[in-house]
């Protein structure tokens, strides 16, 4: 006889996770450290996952296919890494600065390449997140305690260094 528990297939999915200081003793620390940098009563998170093997039906998780097409944007040579990972580090240090070179990675585009602004745009929505000049790419999580944005930028930009 199987339990209730048994009857719910939990669906396969992974999330990366990228730490950059050092080694803490404490899971809550740093999660604290790392991911949710906290401005006034917003607080950030630079990982974006759990990423779905398979897609939902309902979307309320993303897939790792949506995570591999703004990955393939963001690894075209047009798009610049570099302020595109200053934007995940300013994320810890003041959400204005971020908007800064969010700017300028849009601002590039514009002038470089509207095709590719045109797919960055469209991998960005396919997450359900915000897609103007002013305002960060970063969803509110829905059901959360506080007010707890999360990117899939950082996860894009790792899935793209491990090549894959």
């Amino acid at each position: 006889m199987q339990t209730k528990l048994l009857d719910k297939i939990a669906p396969s999915g992974l999330m990366l996770y990228r730490q950059t200081v050092s080694l803490l003793d404490d899971w809550d620390e740093v999660l604290r450290a790392e991911t949710t940098p906290v401005h006034g009563q917003v607080r950030y998170r630079t990982v974006h996952g759990p990423y779905l093997l398979k897609p939902d039906a309902a979307k309320r998780l993303p897939a790792l296919a949506d995570l591999r097409a703004l990955r393939d944007v963001l690894d075209k040579d047009i798009v610049a890494r570099g302020p595109m990972r200053q934007l995940i580090t300013q994320l810890h240090h003041t959400p204005e600065t971020a908007r800064k070179s969010w700017r300028r990675v849009w601002e590039m585009l514009e002038r470089r390449d509207t095709g590719t602004k045109d797919e960055l745009v469209k991998a960005l929505q396919g997450f359900g997140l915000p897609v103007t000049l002013d305002e960060l790419p970063c969803a509110f999580r829905p059901g959360s305690a506080v007010d707890l944005r999360h990117t899939p930028l950082g996860d894009a930009l790792t899935l793209a260094h491990l090549g894959e």
